[in-house]
């Protein structure tokens, strides 16, 4: 059994804001392959960390949750205020997803992953990547969406599961290509 989390682009980044296009079905059918893959590999995929944000994290979430395999999806929620500036119907789909997830974890609430000088709850940069840590942090394989740009939260993320002894492998999926990518492997 193996645990994963995602880390990926907004949609501006990918295919743009209508998840329901052509190309994010491409980026779809390449996600169940990386599922199918991991599984074949590694076994039964046990939890699936998830930040729920808009982009690759919905793709991700759909995917897996869809795919009807028996995973224990955990929302990791960076603030508790994180939809409070998007769109209503971005924020349907991320309620939908809070309310399909298995488990939600608050990111900001925990001493570990708090960010020092920060009001809980509330927005602030830094908080994205404490919730990316602790997806990795609590994973062995991560799944990204990523366009090879060093800047940027999925960056920051890749480049901290580089450095993570408990990231057997990082699976990217290059939203340019929609080519599937070793970036590591013990």
């Amino acid at each position: 059994m193996i645990n994963i989390s995602f880390t990926g682009h907004r949609p501006n980044k990918i295919f743009g804001y209508n998840i329901y296009s052509k190309k994010y079905d491409l980026l779809r059918d390449k996600l169940l392959e990386v599922f199918d893959y991991v599984e074949s590999k590694y076994g039964e995929i046990l939890n699936a960390y998830n930040g729920l944000a808009l982009g690759f994290d919905t793709i991700a979430f759909e995917e897996l949750y869809f795919s009807k395999r028996d995973v224990n999806i955990i929302g990791c929620i960076p603030f508790e205020k994180q939809a409070s500036k998007w769109t209503k119907e971005s924020i349907g789909v991320y309620n939908k997803m809070k309310d399909k997830s298995d488990e939600l974890v608050y990111v900001d609430t925990i001493d570990k992953y708090k960010v020092k000088n920060t009001i809980e709850g509330e927005y602030h940069v830094a908080k994205m990547q404490k919730r990316n840590e602790l997806m990795i942090d609590n994973s062995n394989v991560l799944i990204s969406c990523w366009n090879h740009e060093k800047q940027g939260g999925t960056w920051f993320a890749i480049r901290y599961a580089l450095q993570q002894d408990n990231i057997v492998e990082i699976i990217n999926i290059n939203p340019n290509t929609l080519e599937i990518e070793i970036l590591k492997e013990l």
